[in-house]
C-alpha cells in the first residue's frame, strides 16, 4: 500500500480541473495586486502611528513638565500662603496694641481734664480768698 498508493483504501480523486497556465498567471497578478496594495496600507498606518506615537510622547514630556510647573506653583502658594498669615497675626497683633494705647490715651484724657477741672476750682478759691482745696 506503501508503494503504490492508488491502491490505497482512503484515496480519493479530487474533483474539479486545473486551470490554464494563463488563468494561473491572471490570479497570480491579481493577488499580487491586492498584496501591494496591502503593504501600502501598511505602510500608511504606519507612518500614522509613528506621528501619533511622536505626538504622544511629546505630549507625556508636556504633561511631565505641567506636573512640574504645578508642583513648584504650588509650593509658591503654599509660601505666600504662610507668609500672609504670618502677616495677619502680626497685624492683628498690632491692632490689639493700638486698641490698647488708644484706651489708655483716653484714660490719660480723662485723667487731665479731671486734673484741670480740679486746678480750676482750686484758682477759683485762691481768688474768693478760701483755701485751694
Amino acid at each position: 500500500m506503501l508503494e503504490n498508493p492508488d491502491q490505497h483504501p482512503r484515496r480519493k480523486d479530487l474533483e474539479g480541473e486545473d486551470p490554464d497556465q494563463d488563468a494561473l498567471q491572471a490570479k497570480i497578478q491579481v493577488l499580487e495586486e491586492r498584496l501591494n496594495n496591502k503593504k501600502e496600507a501598511l505602510l500608511e498606518k504606519e507612518l500614522v502611528y509613528e506621528e501619533v506615537s511622536n505626538l504622544a510622547e511629546k505630549l507625556r514630556a508636556q504633561a511631565i513638565d505641567g506636573r512640574k510647573t504645578t508642583l513648584e506653583i504650588n509650593e509658591k502658594i503654599n509660601e505666600y500662603r504662610a507668609r500672609t498669615n504670618d502677616l495677619a497675626r502680626k497685624l492683628y497683633a498690632s491692632v490689639s496694641e493700638v486698641s490698647m494705647l488708644q484706651s489708655k490715651a483716653l484714660k490719660l484724657q480723662q485723667e487731665k481734664e479731671e486734673k484741670e477741672q480740679v486746678l480750676e476750682d482750686a484758682l477759683k478759691n485762691l481768688e474768693a480768698g478760701l483755701p485751694p482745696t
